[in-house]
């Protein structure tokens, strides 16, 4: 369960973060939120990102564009214009901080909310039987008791959200390291 604008792990780490860095021109004054942009990005359009999934054998992530709005941390600079503290964006972006104000944000501390309270019924239920029971499936921890029709329908469009942006970075990136090679 990720944010772009947690940079609190090694943007390495981060696939889709080092993407929205490429996408932005390393412009990372006003990072990939909804504030003016310093530079255009390679399209020349805002830099927009849904509630993504992204199934992998190695890890299962949830992603989403930012979790907070900005406009309560603007900071003055030394040129009289307003920015994002730096400082305060990576604090409310880290995951440890719980949910934020986008709604993107909501939903998705609402799916990793049912996901911990589907794991904990699990193991109970593996303690109660005295068996060890098969792991269950994202799309079975990420869905929740009291609304399982809403959370499946988020659970699918976040999964196609996913495979349209998957699509689309994998794209940009090899136009991008297209563009680089024609450079050197």
């Amino acid at each position: 369960f990720k944010s772009l604008n947690d940079v609190a792990l090694d943007e390495d780490y981060n696939n889709a973060t080092v993407y929205a860095a490429i996408r932005m021109g390393d412009d990372r004054s006003h990072w990939v939120d909804t504030h003016k942009l310093q530079k255009p990005t390679s399209e020349s359009e805002p830099f927009d990102f849904k509630l993504s999934f992204f199934p992998d054998r190695q890890g299962n992530v949830f992603v989403i564009k930012q979790k907070s709005n900005y406009d309560d941390i603007m900071t003055l600079g030394t040129d009289g214009e307003y920015f994002p503290s730096r400082n305060e964006i990576e604090e409310r972006e880290h995951n440890n901080t719980g949910a934020g104000t986008t709604e993107d944000s909501k939903v998705m501390f609402k799916l990793m909310t049912n996901a911990l309270a589907n794991a904990f019924l699990h193991s109970h239920e593996q303690a109660r039987q005295q068996k060890l029971l098969p792991a269950l499936a994202v799309r079975e921890l990420v869905v929740g008791k009291e609304n399982p029709q809403e959370d499946l329908q988020i659970f699918n469009a976040a999964c196609q959200a996913g495979a349209e942006q998957g699509k689309k970075m994998e794209r940009d990136i090899k136009r991008l390291m297209a563009e680089q090679r024609q450079q050197s």
